[in-house]
């Protein structure tokens, strides 16, 4: 069996987006669950000392989302800078679906606040 590149990518893509959004949503129900369990369990300290992260496990859990937010304003300045470049059309397309996958993560949040909806 061949997988075409564009098959494959699109298999990406869809892992991409269904991990964001899965995590994206699932996110209160952690934080919840941190709180009630406490920042300072022995074992979340344990775990923080043994990694040596100076941040508590919450600020950690935050930086994924945080992070998909500034995706696509890396790639609109790639592609603002590149324009002629070999690439520029990857790039446009990265771009692209990068704003799919912003869209569905804040779809599915506004779904999840709305409903009450639970994957």
């Amino acid at each position: 069996m061949c997988v075409k590149i564009d098959d494959l990518l699109l298999l990406q893509h869809a892992e991409f987006l269904s991990m964001y959004s899965q995590y994206c949503q699932l996110l209160p129900a952690s934080e919840n669950l941190r709180k009630e369990i406490r920042e300072d369990h022995p074992w979340f300290l344990a775990c923080r000392n043994r990694l040596g992260h100076k941040l508590p496990l919450g600020a950690y859990l935050l930086k994924p989302v945080q992070r998909i937010t500034k995706y696509h304003l890396l790639l609109k300045d790639l592609v603002r800078n590149s324009e002629g470049c070999e690439g520029f059309n990857e790039l446009v397309e990265a771009l692209e679906c990068m704003l799919v996958v912003l869209r569905c993560v804040n779809d599915g949040m506004h779904q999840l606040g709305i409903t009450g909806y639970k994957v």
